[in-house]
This record gives structure tokens, sequence and C-alpha cells, in this order.
């Protein structure tokens, strides 16, 4: 997998440099991604379907806000790929502290962990987040249509062809203490884990009765290298 590690650390919050998914709007309309222009951003079709009624950075209570992204543009090896992942359907709200103190340095040990051990392997990348309970949702803003809210978790994970694999799950909140499969998590915390540990977590976080993110447990990929 290449990873692009020169490229300068996106900086979240700018509005301006998303890109909205016209086919959520209109199903008949293309799969080219469109620019956020102040005429979409009145349109309540698009403030239904997308976040896009958040002003960066957002203050709530003490708390400052920025848009970050799932998939992040610096672990794409291509220029295409990552003008990809500045859609408002990739973007997140967290605490600005929460990504300088934890996420960013997160990515940046898994970026260089994809590039050091996947070599020239390929790479498997999936990345997600979960909600809040329903009435414990933090909502930026607090009130009306096209508002985003603020995950309870965000995780990421990895499985390269050489059979390496790793993932990260992290807290993205100011106050609080989450207990999560045998682990604490608190405030703006971050924890490496094995996938299959992850999986454990995100069963129980969605209530599901198990999750498998990459077939075969990573080992069927390892054997992709064609």
């Amino acid at each position: 997998m290449r990873v692009d590690l020169t490229r300068p650390q996106l900086t979240p919050g700018s509005l301006s440099l998303f890109f909205s998914h016209s086919q959520l709007v209109n199903e008949q309309a293309d799969g080219n991604m469109s620019n956020l222009t102040a005429s979409a951003l009145r349109d309540p079709a698009m403030r239904r379907s997308q976040a896009t009624e958040v002003a960066y950075p957002l203050k709530l209570g003490e708390v400052h806000y920025v848009r970050g992204q799932l998939n992040p543009a610096n672990f794409q090896g291509s220029r295409d790929s990552r003008s990809a992942t500045f859609t408002l359907t990739n973007a997140i709200t967290y605490p600005r502290a929460f990504h300088q103190r934890s996420w960013k340095p997160t990515l940046n040990k898994v970026a260089q962990r994809l590039r050091d051990e996947c070599q020239k392997s390929h790479a498997y990348l999936l990345a997600g987040a979960t909600r809040q309970k329903r009435g414990k949702e933090v909502w930026a803003p607090p009130r009306g249509k096209g508002r985003t809210a603020v995950p309870q978790t965000l995780w990421i994970a990895f499985c390269c062809a050489n059979g390496v694999s790793g993932a990260t799950v992290g807290y993205p909140q100011s106050t609080g203490k989450l207990a999560l499969a045998g682990m604490d998590l608190g405030p703006y915390d971050t924890r490496e884990l094995s996938v299959h540990e992850l999986e454990g977590v995100l069963a129980q976080t969605t209530g599901r009765h198990s999750i498998r993110l990459f077939d075969g447990g990573c080992t069927q990929l390892s054997g992709n290298e064609n």
C-alpha cells in the first residue's frame, strides 16, 4: 500500500474543502461529487441528507469541535483518491483537543505501520464510528436539520496481504468513561488492539452477536497478493 506521509496533514474544520454526494439528494444524479455552493447549502433536500449545517470550528459549552475524516486523505496514494475523501459522508465531528492530542498521532502511527510492516504488499483499510445511545448524543449544532452527532467511538483497522494487521479505537468525548470489552476509555483516550478485539468492541457497542471486519479474519486476504 502506498501511504503519502509527505503530504501536509489535513487541518479539520473548513467546509469549503468538502464536497457533497449528489445522489443522496437526487437518485437520478450522476456519481460525481458536487461543490457546496451557497444555494446547495440552502437546499432542504441537501440538508436532510448530509451534515451541511455546521460552521467550524464550533464551540459547544467549553469544547471546541472540528470536522475531520473517517478515511484519512493522507492514507491515499494518489491525488484522485485523496480528493475523493473530502466528502460530507466521510466527515466526522469531534473535539479539537481529541484530534490534536490523540487521533492525529494515532493516524500517523498507523500510517507508519502500513509503510514499514505492510511493505509492498496490498493493504486493506477500514474506518468507522459508533453512535452514542439515543438521548445521550452531542449534536452539532444542537438543533435543526443538516446537523451531525459526535460519535461515541472512532476506530480504524488494517489488514495487509503479508498477514500483518492491527486496529485502534478512540473515545472522542470530553467527559465520562466508556467500558469496552474489559478496558476503560477516558476522555480523548485511544487504545491499540487486535482486529479480533476490535470486532468484539464493535459487537458490544452496536448490540450485535458478532462482527467480522475482514473476510476470514484477515487470513484469507493474506493469500491475495496477485
